[in-house]
């Protein structure tokens, strides 16, 4: 940059008398880079962090030293300019591209700070969205920690644009109520598109929100991020004395200001993206009020308001009053579906209408429809009047009377094909998380197998072959019959199993390594996607598995080389030909990369139809290890999430993929079933392709829609995160 330039941009930006700074700096640095002087500035206080980040945004492009940079480190470190719980963020010149970076480097060296450094830099990087700030390069600072550079934002941070809002009398456009609206979509946005891959990031305020100079927003610091239904790292230190406002690393991860109760609770390894939700009440709240959604004099006080689930009553438009108030419900279960069902329901205040949280009452839907229609209601009231006077145009106002009882008709109609939409939308958003919870859960257990195939340590058993669980005197103690299975399980111990022809002396290694997975395994059964803290008795543990509270019905992992099959509740099924290999759910997996739903299929251990979620195992080469995998029960997957028998006219619901194929329906759940043989092959269930183009058409776009037939009416919503379509058929309204 020019040194007359800068003087320019530093006179306009910090309004600052630039020459005599410059002549200041030059007299005692001895050194005219304009850099150095940015530095210099910050050092001396006379120019403030964002400051500094706006003036190194505005460099010329620079097309010298064509060789790419110079030796040594590849940034330049020119000042830092914030700092958090675990790093420090600096503006750094890329020496070999020309261009400021925004570089993020470690506090200080700690195994548990490293491995979260590490996390928020892989999970920042993976999430693709314009939403979220891109990551650069994963390096080293001098020291020889792990450092970061991402995109250098030029801009503010919320909490100063909500600052800058509170302090003035008269708003700007920039910062009136719908452009700071914008500003929290743009950040549902994010959110939503984290949760679509399993990230919660249990830390969302406005200090990590920055809205740049020409409308961008983005989402930062993914420090304390965590997979759904990943184990917690071990904690650190805690720090009492930190402002609640402050995000806080140890044993309590997060913001006490802007927790769920879940997150307050220390429930964080069962964290759904409902808490994230809550967070996003909690910021809702604060741009709409331009108050802060909880007040207290210590964290003491706060973290007590966090975890009895607190919020300050929130003034203002009561639909956004009602939105809050639903997305920060105690109970999660009250909440919204999922960030994007929160969305749309804001995205309707921004449209002037109605609210799933605050459906209008009789009067508030005519005034909703005279502002929506004023020349229409206009000519209406003309009418009337004229006809109070004049006895000869009666017939006309009778005329127009009548349309007026067909359009309150008509509009009685579409409120209630609204309703069932917004119902239908909020199911398929439950469907959608319950499914990501599950996935969720999948891949808690993938990882602790790769983990123990690569680094675990071998148990010495007891093992139990499934030959065990067909003779009474070598089967485990304890076995006991379960009405939801059918036939004795184990609640204690899983079955293995090998493929014929496998020596002994090759799975038995992977045995004693997978063994480890006994207790994991086990406790995916005891928490589902509206219980996240298992029952502390081991007898109600064994009871909830025994009786089949949920859907899930199995998890193993089946090995490729040993062919040897590993699965929880140990229970008697498979004969000595099974070859999990050959399975169709295995088939599914294999040359796949990442978590796949299979088709269903008929379950050779007698548990009816089941469909399962399959993930790829891999080594640290590249070389396929097997699959990972839970099967969920079909007529638990209807009765809890697809069917809708409370709604009015309801009759059937179906899961329809993203090309229109029938995946679920309830139709299905009586018809009957056939065991296959264990040797058989079984190709899957296939239930065809819906019978209407029109929802097959909306299946295909992931668009919600409604179809009206002879008979009825057909209501769908898309799933995002997989693209999957639920479908409900209704009688007609009358």
């Amino acid at each position: 940059m020019q040194p007359d330039r800068l003087q320019r941009l530093v006179r306009d930006t910090a309004h600052l008398d630039a020459a005599a700074t410059w002549a200041e700096y030059t007299a005692h640095c001895r050194d005219s880079d304009p850099d150095a002087f940015l530095s210099w500035l910050l050092n001396k206080e006379l120019i403030a962090p964002a400051e500094f980040v706006e003036l190194h945004g505005q460099d010329e492009i620079a097309l010298d030293d064509p060789e790419g940079g110079q030796e040594g480190s590849r940034y330049d470190v020119l000042g830092m300019v914030g700092r958090g719980a675990m790093g420090a963020v600096h503006v750094a010149r890329d020496l070999a591209l020309r261009r400021k970076v925004a570089l993020k480097t470690m506090l200080r060296h700690d195994p548990l700070q490293h491995r979260r450094f590490l996390d928020e830099v892989r999970i920042t990087a993976q999430l693709d969205h314009p939403n979220i700030v891109p990551v650069y390069s994963l390096s080293r600072d001098a020291d020889d920690r792990p450092a970061y550079t991402m995109k250098l934002v030029r801009g503010q941070t919320l909490e100063h644009l909500l600052g800058q809002a509170r302090a003035s009398t008269t708003l700007s456009e920039e910062l009136a109520l719908p452009a700071r609206l914008d500003w929290f979509l743009k950040v549902c946005d994010a959110v939503s598109y984290a949760h679509s891959k399993g990230i919660v990031h249990r830390d969302l305020k406005p200090e990590n929100v920055m809205v740049g100079r020409f409308g961008e927003v983005y989402l930062m610091d993914w420090g304390i991020a965590k997979l759904v239904g990943q184990a917690e790292r071990a904690a650190l230190a805690d720090q009492p004395n930190e402002p609640a406002d402050r995000t806080r690393a140890g044993a309590l991860v997060g913001t006490p200001a802007y927790m769920s109760p879940e997150q307050a609770n220390g429930e964080s390894e069962h964290l759904s993206p409902l808490s994230d939700q809550f967070s996003l009440g909690l910021l809702l709240h604060e741009i709409t009020t331009l108050r802060h959604a909880r007040q207290a004099d210590d964290v003491v006080g706060m973290l007590l308001k966090a975890t009895q689930g607190t919020v300050d009553p929130a003034p203002g438009p009561s639909e956004l009053a009602a939105i809050v108030a639903r997305a920060t419900s105690l109970r999660p279960a009250d909440r919204y579906a999922s960030v994007q069902a929160l969305e749309a329901d804001v995205r309707r205040v921004l449209r002037g209408e109605q609210t799933v949280a605050l459906p209008d009452t009789f009067t508030g839907r005519i005034r909703r429809w005279t502002v929506r229609n004023q020349g229409t209601a206009g000519l209406l009231i003309a009418l009337l009047l004229l006809a109070s006077g004049l006895g000869a145009a009666w017939s006309a106002y009778r005329r127009q009377a009548d349309l007026a009882e067909q359009t309150a008709e008509s509009q009685r109609r579409e409120t209630q094909i609204a309703h069932l939409l917004g119902v239908v939308s909020g199911r398929a958003q439950r469907i959608d998380n319950d499914l990501l919870w599950y996935e969720g859960m999948l891949q808690a257990i993938g990882d602790t197998a790769l983990y123990a195939l690569s680094r675990g340590t071998p148990t010495d058993g007891p093992w139990y072959h499934t030959s065990a669980f067909r003779d009474p005197t070598r089967a485990p103690p304890g076995l006991s019959k379960s009405g939801a299975y059918g036939k004795p399980i184990h609640t204690e111990f899983p079955v293995y199993t090998v493929a014929p022809g496998i020596p002994s002396e090759i799975h038995q290694r992977d045995l004693s390594l997978l063994d480890g997975l006994r207790d994991p395994i086990r406790n995916v059964f005891l928490v589902d996607p509206s219980r996240s803290t298992p029952e502390p008795d081991r007898e109600a543990q064994r009871q909830r598995i025994a009786t089949g509270a949920g859907p899930l019905r199995w998890a193993y992992v089946a090995l490729e080389k040993s062919g040897l099959m590993y699965m929880f509740p140990g229970a008697q099924g498979w004969d000595d030909k099974y070859d999990p290999r050959t399975r169709p759910w295995y088939r599914d997996g294999v040359g796949q990369h990442g978590r796949v739903w299979s088709t269903p299929y008929v379950d050779l251990m007698g548990q009816g139809r089941l469909i399962s979620c399959i993930l790829p195992l891999y080594g640290s080469g590249g070389d396929f290890l097997g699959v990972a995998g839970i099967d969920l029960q079909f007529n638990k997957l209807l009765d809890l999430l697809l069917a809708m028998p409370d709604l009015k006219g309801y009759r059937a619901a179906y899961l329809l993929t993203d090309t229109g194929r029938v995946m679920l329906k309830t139709t299905a759940e009586n018809d009957p079933i056939v065991i296959p043989p264990t040797e058989a092959i079984d190709p899957g269930i296939d239930f065809g392709t819906f019978g209407q183009p029109e929802v097959v058409a909306g299946a295909k776009n992931n668009r919600p829609g409604h179809l009206f037939t002879e008979n009825e009416l057909l209501v769908w919503a898309p799933l995002q995160h997989w693209g999957w379509t639920y479908v409900v058929s209704a009688e007609v309204p009358r």
